[in-house]
């Protein structure tokens, strides 16, 4: 699928009504989600891998892994609006034989560990870690980490400031690897009543995680 076709497809997908701020919820528009899904599927390939989408929010990058190929893909998220979204999403898109959703919260429920060593891949955009949510994006790529199989692959999207700080961090980690595979940019549009812009350009990062 070329990149105009996945964007066009991404482009139907509804996004949130209401976004919650304590969740930093934040719309993946369709070019940043193709952007991010290309470049993955450039890397390694979807075909035939089991995709998990932590914080999955209304489907985008799920869906966006199954229009090129995974097997099956499952996202998971702790807010329930955001899922039923998503839901109709899968369901406008005609992919419930290959996408489900699941109800979770990754870093605080005990249920997660039926998730353990389960995907292929794993890609996510996970809470930047802002405010009160201080430190919530290494705990994504932790609990990300624990649910790929060994030898699985785990992208996630990051702003480009805190690079730094997490090559470090995953230097603590045993049997991990990490890279910038891709710099890219966010033309995130105004989302909170608080935002003075309209849209605010910000520089991502797309790392890559490799276990042993």
């Amino acid at each position: 699928m070329k990149k105009k076709q996945l964007i066009s497809a991404l482009d139907q997908l509804d996004t949130f009504k209401d976004s919650k701020l304590y969740l930093e919820q934040y719309a993946t528009g369709s070019e940043l989600g193709s952007e991010i899904l290309l470049t993955i599927n450039e890397d390694v390939g979807f075909e035939d891998t089991f995709v998990g989408d932590l914080g999955c929010g209304c489907g985008v990058l799920m869906i966006g892994a199954s229009l090129l190929g995974c097997s099956a893909t499952i996202g998971l998220d702790i807010d329930m609006d955001a899922l039923k979204i998503c839901q109709q999403n899968i369901e406008s898109m005609s992919l419930e034989s290959v996408c489900d959703i699941v109800n979770m919260d990754i870093i605080q429920s005990r249920s997660t560990s039926r998730m353990d060593k389960k995907f292929d891949l794993i890609v996510m955009n996970p809470p930047f870690g802002t405010k009160n949510n201080s430190g919530i994006d290494v705990k994504f790529i932790q609990r990300g980490l624990s649910m790929l199989e060994d030898g699985g692959v785990l992208y996630s999207l990051h702003k480009s400031s805190t690079r730094d700080f997490l090559m470090r961090k995953v230097k603590q980690w045993n049997g991990v690897e990490a890279e910038c595979i891709a710099e890219l940019r966010w033309n995130l549009e105004k989302t909170y009543r608080h935002q003075k812009k309209s849209v605010v350009d910000i520089e991502v990062d797309l790392l890559r995680y490799k276990k042993d």
